[in-house]
């Protein structure tokens, strides 16, 4: 038996090409020498889209926030770890800044470690392609570090990812620049800025031309992105002026081009629209997604005791008391406002944080119900549960369990019980984790 006690205490829309293409890429060098090495492989024809309807061309067009699951798998070639749960969070929260004016957001599902894994350098694009039976839950958007590629020699490479799709690879080194960025921008179904050039041709779709009047079936296939000449890390400034010339005026701040890693910082609002419409009309990106009120649901909920005490009584009994405190971790770079109504006495208490702080709330209630409401996002995700801590107060009895007789009646000692002479199996427990920890044999005597 077992009681609780309370214890003081957005942009125009653009339709999408027709042509929606399924294709691995592969991303950036992690200095700024020329980036000339391109992946771009397995080209498989078009995707399956849903039909547009009102509803889903208001989504695409609105500020809605549409939340994907996002799983961390850290690929090791020996025993150790170099990336850390917190490291990936603190990735995610950069992330979730640079998607910040798509209205898209990340929302932290997991973290797991491989140890001595042949793939934590990617040899080549069906070991990368193979990366989706590590961890063949389909829930989240699937994120990989490795230590490194070596694809046809080629070491360069800092990412690689599914376009569109729900995998990608990305060198653990890399996880706080705009890369991250780059590469979840290929699995929601932006190409780089230059695709159609000499750098990444594509049988389907021509250069763009640098006047842009064919850029709604040219290079990326977004018309606020201006053409760009396969533009590397040697023709951009540290002003992030392009200086390759030849008529050309390429977006030097934009994600999806080889920019350097101190220019990247934006997505076109034609970029925006692209990857929302991906998101809501590409089937295979649809089981990665979450209700917006699970962005605002805590990561976890730990419980913690103090002041255990186990008082022996009559009968074999004990009295266990102690005070049992919730700990509510919810995930960094909101704001939040978090409401607890605490009970039996129905007081509230209100909790701000920032997005620079990591929202942690210790509850010692007996029952408590809470509100935690994020204001970064319109409208504002909002999720709501309840619980129980504050102070503990039972009794423990063991159950003796005949052994070797007729009668099979478990039979709870304490006052007034009737324990015959016999051969019994009696559970120990440990109560501060209330399970059983062993089960011998013992013999009841009654004089």
């Amino acid at each position: 038996m077992k009681k609780h006690y309370f214890f003081k205490e957005k942009s125009t829309f653009r339709p999408l090409a027709k042509l929606l293409i399924s294709i691995t890429v592969f991303t950036m060098c992690q200095n700024n020498a020329v980036s000339q090495i391109c992946g771009t492989s397995n080209i498989t024809g078009s995707t399956s889209v849903m039909s547009k309807t009102s509803a889903r061309t208001a989504k695409i067009n609105g500020d809605e926030p549409i939340v994907i699951n996002m799983y961390f798998n850290i690929l090791n070639s020996g025993s150790t770890s170099t990336v850390t749960e917190q490291q990936c969070k603190d990735a995610l929260v950069l992330l979730n800044n640079r998607y910040a004016p798509s209205h898209v957001v990340f929302r932290y599902n997991g973290y797991r470690n491989y140890y001595n894994n042949a793939s934590a350098t990617i040899n080549s694009d069906n070991e990368f392609n193979q990366l989706r039976n590590i961890n063949t839950n389909t829930a989240s958007l699937q994120v990989f570090f490795v230590d490194g590629f070596n694809i046809n020699g080629q070491t360069g490479i800092v990412g690689k990812a599914q376009l569109p799709g729900t995998f990608m690879a990305l060198r653990k080194d890399a996880r706080d620049t705009f890369v991250f960025a780059h590469e979840i921008g290929h699995n929601l179904n932006l190409f780089h800025t230059f695709h159609g050039q000499a750098c990444e041709p594509d049988p389907n779709i021509p250069a763009e031309l640098t006047n842009g009047t064919n850029c709604a079936t040219a290079g990326d296939l977004v018309c606020d992105t201006p053409a760009d000449p396969c533009m590397n890390q040697n023709n951009v400034n540290a002003a992030c002026a392009y200086t390759g010339g030849g008529g050309f005026n390429p977006d030097t701040r934009n994600f999806m081009s080889y920019t350097t890693y101190a220019c990247g910082n934006r997505f076109t609002n034609g970029q925006i629209d692209r990857l929302r419409e991906a998101l809501v009309l590409n089937n295979s990106l649809q089981t990665i997604q979450v209700a917006a009120s699970q962005l605002a649901k805590p990561l976890k909920i730990t419980s913690t005791r103090a002041n255990y005490t186990r008082t022996p009584i009559s009968g074999g009994c004990y009295e266990i008391s102690y005070l049992e405190t919730d700990k509510l971790e919810f995930q960094k770079g909101f704001n939040y406002t978090i409401t607890v109504i605490h009970h039996p006495l129905n007081n509230t208490t209100t909790h701000n944080y920032t997005s620079a702080q990591t929202p942690l709330l210790n509850i010692s209630s007996n029952s408590y119900n809470y509100t935690s409401k994020i204001t970064t996002h319109t409208p504002n995700p909002t999720y709501s549960s309840s619980g129980n801590a504050g102070f503990v107060f039972y009794i423990d009895c063991p159950i003796y369990f005949p052994l070797m007789s007729a009668n099979t009646t478990p039979v709870q000692s304490g006052e007034g019980s009737n324990i015959q002479p016999g051969l019994y199996l009696v559970p120990i427990h440990d109560e501060k984790k209330e399970e059983v920890i062993e089960t011998p044999k013992v013999l009841i005597q009654n004089d």
